[in-house]
Protein backbone atom coordinates (compact mmCIF):
# COMPACT_ATOMS: atom_id res chain seq x y z
CA UNK A 1 0.00 0.00 0.00
CA UNK A 2 2.82 2.50 1.06
CA UNK A 3 4.24 1.57 -2.48
CA UNK A 4 0.98 2.54 -4.50
CA UNK A 5 1.11 5.74 -2.71
CA UNK A 6 4.48 6.54 -3.47
CA UNK A 7 4.17 5.92 -7.12
CA UNK A 8 1.10 7.99 -7.25
CA UNK A 9 3.03 10.62 -5.40
CA UNK A 10 5.95 10.47 -7.85
CA UNK A 11 3.36 10.58 -10.90
CA UNK A 12 1.40 13.40 -9.78
CA UNK A 13 4.18 15.53 -9.49
CA UNK A 14 5.79 14.47 -12.91
CA UNK A 15 1.88 15.52 -13.94
CA UNK A 16 2.23 19.01 -12.68
CA UNK A 17 5.57 20.01 -13.78
CA UNK A 18 5.20 18.46 -17.04
CA UNK A 19 2.45 20.90 -17.43
CA UNK A 20 3.39 23.92 -15.89
CA UNK A 21 6.77 23.53 -18.33
CA UNK A 22 4.32 23.93 -21.52
CA UNK A 23 2.26 26.69 -20.76
CA UNK A 24 1.13 28.17 -24.09
CA UNK A 25 2.99 31.67 -25.53
CA UNK A 26 1.46 34.06 -27.45
CA UNK A 27 -0.05 33.32 -30.44
CA UNK A 28 2.41 32.72 -33.60
CA UNK A 29 0.91 34.45 -36.52
CA UNK A 30 1.75 32.15 -39.76
CA UNK A 31 3.53 34.50 -42.89
CA UNK A 32 0.07 33.46 -45.02
CA UNK A 33 -2.32 34.65 -42.45
CA UNK A 34 -3.90 38.00 -43.67
CA UNK A 35 -6.72 40.07 -41.80
CA UNK A 36 -10.18 40.21 -43.80
CA UNK A 37 -10.84 43.80 -42.15
CA UNK A 38 -7.67 45.31 -43.20
CA UNK A 39 -5.49 45.89 -46.41
CA UNK A 40 -2.39 47.02 -45.59
CA UNK A 41 0.37 49.17 -47.21
CA UNK A 42 2.12 45.62 -48.45
CA UNK A 43 -1.14 44.42 -50.19
CA UNK A 44 -1.54 48.00 -51.89
CA UNK A 45 1.96 48.21 -52.90
CA UNK A 46 2.27 44.66 -55.15
CA UNK A 47 0.04 45.85 -58.28
CA UNK A 48 -1.06 49.35 -59.66
CA UNK A 49 -4.55 49.52 -59.23
CA UNK A 50 -6.55 52.53 -61.17
CA UNK A 51 -9.01 53.35 -57.80
CA UNK A 52 -9.82 52.35 -54.77
CA UNK A 53 -12.33 50.93 -55.45
CA UNK A 54 -10.94 48.24 -58.36
CA UNK A 55 -8.18 47.75 -54.99
CA UNK A 56 -10.45 46.64 -52.76
CA UNK A 57 -13.10 44.32 -55.40
CA UNK A 58 -9.82 42.63 -56.44
CA UNK A 59 -8.19 41.75 -52.54
CA UNK A 60 -11.76 42.09 -50.62
CA UNK A 61 -14.82 41.78 -52.62
CA UNK A 62 -16.94 40.47 -50.01
CA UNK A 63 -16.93 44.24 -48.53
CA UNK A 64 -18.88 45.05 -51.05
CA UNK A 65 -21.44 42.80 -51.20
CA UNK A 66 -24.71 44.85 -50.81
CA UNK A 67 -26.78 43.04 -48.02
CA UNK A 68 -30.36 44.67 -48.04
CA UNK A 69 -32.57 47.14 -47.02
CA UNK A 70 -32.09 48.04 -43.34
CA UNK A 71 -34.58 46.02 -41.09
CA UNK A 72 -36.10 48.95 -39.04
CA UNK A 73 -37.06 51.59 -41.89
CA UNK A 74 -36.98 49.01 -44.88
CA UNK A 75 -34.60 51.74 -46.65
CA UNK A 76 -31.72 50.39 -48.55
CA UNK A 77 -28.51 51.25 -46.71
CA UNK A 78 -25.00 51.85 -48.51
CA UNK A 79 -21.92 51.05 -47.12
CA UNK A 80 -20.04 54.52 -46.03
CA UNK A 81 -16.68 55.68 -47.14
CA UNK A 82 -14.19 57.50 -44.44
CA UNK A 83 -10.72 59.19 -45.19
CA UNK A 84 -8.94 59.71 -42.22
CA UNK A 85 -12.17 59.44 -40.70
CA UNK A 86 -13.92 61.70 -42.20
CA UNK A 87 -17.24 60.69 -44.06
CA UNK A 88 -16.92 61.03 -47.52
CA UNK A 89 -19.91 59.42 -49.10
CA UNK A 90 -21.08 56.12 -49.73
CA UNK A 91 -19.13 52.91 -51.73
CA UNK A 92 -19.17 55.28 -54.85
CA UNK A 93 -16.97 57.41 -53.63
CA UNK A 94 -13.81 54.69 -53.88
CA UNK A 95 -13.76 55.32 -57.37
CA UNK A 96 -12.19 58.89 -56.96
CA UNK A 97 -9.61 58.28 -54.46
CA UNK A 98 -6.15 57.84 -55.88
CA UNK A 99 -4.62 54.69 -54.41
CA UNK A 100 -0.83 55.96 -53.90
CA UNK A 101 -2.22 58.19 -51.37
CA UNK A 102 -2.94 55.41 -49.37
CA UNK A 103 -1.48 53.56 -46.40
CA UNK A 104 -4.08 51.10 -45.33
CA UNK A 105 -8.09 50.76 -45.55
CA UNK A 106 -9.89 48.91 -42.74
CA UNK A 107 -13.20 47.55 -42.90
CA UNK A 108 -15.42 48.91 -40.07
CA UNK A 109 -18.73 45.89 -39.22
CA UNK A 110 -22.21 47.92 -39.05
CA UNK A 111 -21.94 47.61 -34.83
CA UNK A 112 -18.92 49.17 -34.46
CA UNK A 113 -19.45 51.72 -37.29
CA UNK A 114 -22.56 52.85 -35.87
CA UNK A 115 -20.80 52.94 -32.00
CA UNK A 116 -18.35 55.40 -33.66
CA UNK A 117 -20.16 57.76 -36.01
CA UNK A 118 -23.62 57.10 -35.28
CA UNK A 119 -27.02 56.00 -37.09
CA UNK A 120 -26.62 54.49 -40.91
CA UNK A 121 -23.87 52.35 -40.95
CA UNK A 122 -26.27 48.85 -41.48
CA UNK A 123 -23.79 47.68 -43.77
CA UNK A 124 -20.74 48.94 -41.66
CA UNK A 125 -18.00 51.76 -43.30
CA UNK A 126 -14.36 51.42 -45.12
CA UNK A 127 -12.18 53.49 -43.24
CA UNK A 128 -9.57 54.36 -45.27
CA UNK A 129 -6.20 56.12 -43.81
CA UNK A 130 -3.52 58.53 -45.85
CA UNK A 131 0.03 58.14 -45.46
CA UNK A 132 0.77 61.96 -44.66
CA UNK A 133 -1.84 60.64 -41.88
Amino acid sequence: MRQLTRSLVVLGLFLVSACAGSRPGPPVERASARRTDLISLEEIERQHWANAYELVAALRPAWLNERGPDTITGTPVRLQVHVNGMRVGDVSALREINVEQLAYLEFIDPIAATARWGLGYGHGAIDLSTKGK
